[in-house]
């Protein structure tokens, strides 16, 4: 009976060797990648391209691979939510900082206004904005001074496209076509790898929309730090 159970075990063990083997491979080889927020199809395309690179015994499907990597704590699905435009889904593969899984939902978005002060520092936020800029359209009427006049004498136009991130709110902003001027990556930062825009950009585009840095008071004060540095 003894002997019986002793061969049980080692079939056991047997079968589960290759397959712990397998998820150590996995697991070990997403952990040493940066930290990224994708959709599920980057996500799958992700998984089946590193899939030929890891050699596996078996090929477990896609979703055994998630199940596996979400097992290790190496994977967590990151909603945004909206009471007017619903929900947004990401997949944050490794240790994804607010401002990193604010920037992945458009492709070009970067980060601007106050969240671009904070990360220069000059100015503490609560809210997140993020920039993703419209298509290029042709030149229409010319600027004049009556017609800024009538802009600046107007309530600043808003965004109202506003999701909630646990008590942080994120802001996207459908700014005009600049050709990302102004805009570079930090690397090094707190928050991981960024896009953002440039100090001189940033004061640019607060000084046009005060309330997305709260409110001319503050950017007063901005402008009063940065006189040094810019």
């Amino acid at each position: 009976m003894r002997y019986i159970y002793l061969i049980t075990l080692h079939c056991i063990f047997c079968h589960w060797l290759p397959e712990i083997s397998d998820q150590l491979i996995v697991v070990e080889d997403l952990r040493h990648l940066p930290a990224r927020a994708m959709t599920y199809t980057a996500l799958e395309e992700l998984l089946t391209t590193r899939r030929d690179h890891w050699q596996l015994t078996e090929r477990p499907g896609i979703k055994e691979l998630i199940r596996v990597i979400e097992e290790h704590e190496l994977l967590q699905i990151a909603e945004i939510a909206s009471n007017e435009y619903g929900w947004k889904t990401r997949y944050a593969l490794g240790k994804v900082s607010l401002l990193q899984l604010a920037s992945s939902f458009y492709k070009g978005s970067y980060l601007s206004h106050g969240t671009a002060l904070q990360i220069h520092g000059l100015a503490s936020q609560n809210q997140v904005f993020v920039n993703h800029e419209q298509s290029p359209k042709a030149f229409g009427s010319r600027l004049s001074q009556s017609g800024l006049d009538r802009a600046f004498k107007s309530p600043q136009r808003q965004s109202n496209y506003v999701f909630r991130y646990g008590p942080r709110t994120i802001t996207f902003l459908n700014g005009k076509n600049t050709g990302r001027a102004g805009v570079v990556e930090i690397q090094g930062t707190e928050h991981g790898s960024l896009q953002v825009t440039t100090l001189e950009r940033t004061l640019i585009d607060v000084i046009v929309r005060p309330q997305y840095a709260g409110g001319i008071r503050n950017v007063i004060k901005c402008f009063e730090k940065a006189k040094d540095r810019i």
